[in-house]
């Protein structure tokens, strides 16, 4: 049976992919891994064009423009106004913002800035992308504040506790697992993820960031940069974990990916 797979999470304008033709080889691994779907994350206001140039190039890409917690406090005058200008021309979905306990940015100017684009996402009903790191708490407490949700919102990379799961869930929020679930380090995020209900399930690599080479044999000449090729590994990993056929699995997160990229669709 074919089937096709969907990273949930990538920066493919990533500097470390350094040129176009790293890009394009890139993107030639991940169709020949029928890696056919991908999300591609602005971090900052520099990168959105670049995101919107490379979905313009490869019509796999689903772009993503926001400002991640990093960036919060170098926006500049005007980003929201441009930001909402360009979330109505291309399409995209908002991503990646959130909160993060690192980083230089000070957790209100974080907060400040990611109630805005959520608050954006949520007028125009479009697919959001998350991060949050150790500020599990706060994003609950945000995300109950603006609930009940009409669009798909993804936490990227969850890393977070059973409980915390389970509260996230409760919002209609999907749950992204990025290729450190095969890290023989994060058993308490395997336990997540065995925890967490299928139709809430996305996975991701979170390229170029996140290698994990347990993903890769002893033989396996893999560099240390994590690339979407590789989420075909991480569903293979991930069926064998919950004892699940592979076909079947690989559908249920399929169907779950699309879902989450419709912005169109009626949530209500």
């Amino acid at each position: 049976m074919s089937r096709n797979f969907i990273d949930a999470h990538m920066h493919l304008q990533d500097s470390r992919f350094l040129s176009a033709d790293a890009q394009k080889q890139v993107m030639t691994r991940a169709s020949l891994s029928k890696v056919t779907a991908l999300a591609c994350n602005a971090t900052n206001e520099d990168d959105w064009q670049e995101v919107l140039t490379l979905a313009a190039k490869h019509s796999v890409i689903k772009p993503f423009l926001g400002v991640h917690p990093w960036f919060a406090h170098l926006v500049k005058p005007g980003w929201l106004n441009r930001l909402d200008k360009l979330l109505d021309t291309s399409g995209a979905g908002v991503g990646e913002i959130g909160i993060d306990s690192f980083g230089e940015a000070a957790d209100i100017v974080q907060e400040k800035v990611f109630v805005k684009q959520l608050k954006l996402a949520c007028n125009k009903k479009i697919p959001t992308t998350i991060h949050c790191i150790r500020r599990w708490g706060k994003l609950l407490e945000i995300l109950k504040s603006h609930a009940p949700f009409k669009q798909k919102i993804m936490v990227h990379s969850f890393s977070g506790s059973i409980e915390t799961m389970q509260r996230l869930v409760e919002f209609g929020v999907l749950i992204s697992f990025s290729c450190q679930l095969a890290c023989p380090t994060r058993m308490k995020l395997r336990k997540v993820f065995l925890k967490t209900p299928i139709q809430n399930i996305l996975l991701e690599t979170d390229a170029p960031d996140q290698f994990c080479r347990q993903l890769f044999s002893a033989s396996k000449n893999a560099n240390s940069l994590s690339e979407p090729a590789h989420v075909a590994r991480l569903y293979k990993f991930a069926a064998n974990l919950r004892n699940i056929d592979l076909n079947d699995f690989t559908k249920d997160i399929w169907n779950n990916g699309k879902i989450f990229t419709n912005r169109t669709a009626d949530r209500s």
